[in-house]
């Protein structure tokens, strides 16, 4: 496979790493990180010569593992490793995120790592909620509907922790920081007059869910008379919360300004009920239930529409999410916060090309 690094006890075996980090100076070990596609999401594997010294994995795609894996770089770096020439596969050249062949940061790399510090209090979040869910902080009821018919809901017994509120906070400042770094650079590279500290009452990086208003506007006119490119006016107006795609931005905007004045208000919510099978293959004594790994399990069975013969199982998700914000409250926490990372993250490299 061409551009792969390759062993070098067998020189015609590709490995599944994607780039070098570093070399120890008089030692012949070298720091390989690689990305694996797993059942569970893709795996970032740092590789210590032969030791596995970290992994982490990702449900929301490769970004937050590339960043974490040029941050785990520039630590060796900055350890006395002396920098590897690193050979990268089309995939990694498509997503380069630090220079490696300077030595200078880029003004960027600050608003990257605010984006892997956000990825850690996400997963530090799910933890929590698991924690939380696992107490059983609910009971079971039932409501009859229109139809008359009764469906199982979930009464909350135990409101989430604050912990849950305190660690959303750190995660939104982490995301809306990369944002305000754009516009600050911005402003240190094209101002003219040239930028001062008086600049940071009003240079950030706006947000708003309705076209051309007013609040928008003048900020980038602002940006515009003090010679800022028109090409990068353009992306800021292109990543508008209101332009499809970038709908969660506004979740974030929105979250960020409450959170300023109070921790962000949490609820356990449910989403109806579905149903799932169990299956014991072969080998296996225990049976393997084809659901997503969370809610609670009703007491009923029924007859799988698809196959008559076939017994289902009910289930009835259960999770933390927002409660009275602009994000859906039928969406996870933690889905919502995966949303904007990732959108947070394909923002940054729109404005590498002007510094």
């Amino acid at each position: 496979m061409p551009g792969h690094l390759r062993d070098r006890r067998n020189p015609n075996r590709p490995s599944s790493t994607f780039a070098t980090c570093g070399y120890c100076i008089g030692i012949e070990r070298k720091c390989v990180a690689g990305l694996y596609r797993t059942t569970f999401g893709i795996e970032l594997r740092l590789h210590l010569g032969d030791e596995l010294i970290e992994s982490r994995l990702s449900r929301y795609g490769e970004a937050p593992l590339l960043l974490i894996a040029e941050q785990a770089k520039q630590n060796l770096l900055k350890d006395g490793w002396t920098r590897a020439a690193a050979e990268r596969d089309t995939f990694i050249a498509r997503h380069t995120l630090i220079d490696t062949k300077s030595n200078r940061n880029h003004p960027l790399d600050g608003a990257k790592l605010k984006i892997v510090r956000a990825a850690e209090h996400l997963e530090s979040l799910k933890r929590e909620i698991r924690t939380y869910l696992n107490s059983r902080p609910y009971e079971m009821g039932t409501y009859t509907a229109k139809n008359g018919k009764d469906y199982p809901t979930v009464n909350t017994t135990r409101e989430p922790p604050l912990i849950l509120s305190a660690i959303v906070g750190d995660c939104l400042c982490a995301l809306r920081a990369p944002l305000d770094y754009i516009a600050w650079e911005l402003a240190g590279k094209y101002f003219v007059p040239t930028r001062t500290d008086e600049d940071r009452k009003w240079v950030s990086f706006p947000l708003c869910d309705v076209p051309n208003h007013q609040n928008v506007v003048r900020k980038i006119n602002g940006f515009a008379n003090r010679s800022v490119p028109a090409d990068a006016i353009s992306e800021i107006k292109a990543v508008q919360p209101h332009n499809r795609g970038y709908e969660s931005l506004w979740w974030l905007e929105q979250l960020v300004n409450a959170d300023k004045h109070r921790m962000p208000h949490l609820a356990v919510g449910t989403f109806g009920t579905f149903g799932y099978i169990e299956i014991t293959p072969v080998g296996h004594k225990e049976p393997i239930r084809m659901f997503p790994d969370f809610g609670h399990d009703l007491d009923t069975e029924g007859e799988s529409p698809a196959d008559p013969k076939m017994q289902m199982k009910a289930r009835i998700p259960v999770f933390v999410a927002f409660e009275n914000t602009v994000v859906p409250e039928d969406l996870p926490i933690h889905e919502a916060l995966a949303q904007i990372i990732k959108t947070v993250t394909n923002i940054i490299p729109r404005f590498e090309r002007f510094f």
